[in-house]
């Protein structure tokens, strides 16, 4: 056989092995349908959630932080689709670094199913500030490094009813090939209590894949091995 077939075959069982990871899907989506309920209300669970996430791990947005008040609500002037989470740090934090040193946040998490891992790729949303009063922002952090960086942060620049769309990398190595939990935490300010920042159409999108048994692993080694091989094979008659 040549040496281009034995490649070839070795690519064509990378890729069987590969396949379903080739596509990011959407892992979760949260548009806040349904107003009231308060904190805990049903319009903060995600509209959609991936079949291959654990439904065990509470994947609705909450207030773990008792530093803000939150709900979903339909404020005027009218954003063009509500209705949306309005979010009031009650005066707890001006700065995206007073909102992390004080613990004002809202958070939501996800895990794969046993057997699974997810690799992330990023999160989408929308943001604009409920008035004139500056600064009002958000920062992201999450817990695989224990909250210790920012992963992306800003100050909204758009008031109500003109919203931010806001699309947050999240390829990084440290969110890929994750089994664990998941927490992120959306850090924000606004200049005093009473000021809101308000976020909609909130999506994290990703892979989910079966964890490889042992012997598919060995199939894709050998696969990859056997060029080599042969290559060895015939240097070693030609040297003889």
């Amino acid at each position: 056989m040549r040496r281009f077939d034995l490649f070839f075959v070795g690519f064509c069982a990378v890729a069987a092995c590969a396949a379903t990871a080739a596509r990011a899907d959407m892992l979760l989506q949260y548009t806040f349908p349904t107003t009231g309920g308060g904190e805990t209300g049903p319009g903060l669970d995600p509209d959609y959630a991936h079949p291959d996430l654990d439904a065990a791990v509470l994947m609705a947005i909450r207030d773990t932080s008792s530093k803000i008040t939150m709900a979903v609500e339909t404020p005027t002037p009218a954003y063009a689709s509500q209705p949306v989470l309005r979010v009031n740090p009650d005066g707890n934090a001006s700065s995206a670094a007073a909102a992390i040193t004080n613990g004002v946040y809202f958070s939501f998490s996800l895990k794969p199913d046993d057997g699974y891992f997810v690799n992330l790729t990023n999160l989408t949303f929308q943001a604009g500030r409920g008035g004139a009063g500056t600064p009002r922002g958000w920062a992201l952090r999450s817990s695989l490094d224990g909250y210790a960086a920012t992963i992306a942060g800003a100050d909204i620049p758009t008031v109500r009813p003109n919203r931010t769309a806001y699309d947050i990398d999240l390829s990084d190595a440290l969110y890929q090939n994750v089994t664990d939990s998941i927490t992120f935490r959306v850090y924000v300010y606004s200049p005093a209590a009473g000021s809101t920042i308000e976020f909609d159409n909130v999506v994290l999108n990703g892979t989910i894949q079966p964890v490889p048994e042992p012997a598919a692993w060995a199939i894709l080694l050998g696969a990859l091995c056997v060029p080599l091989l042969v290559r060895s094979r015939r240097c070693f008659c030609k040297a003889a």
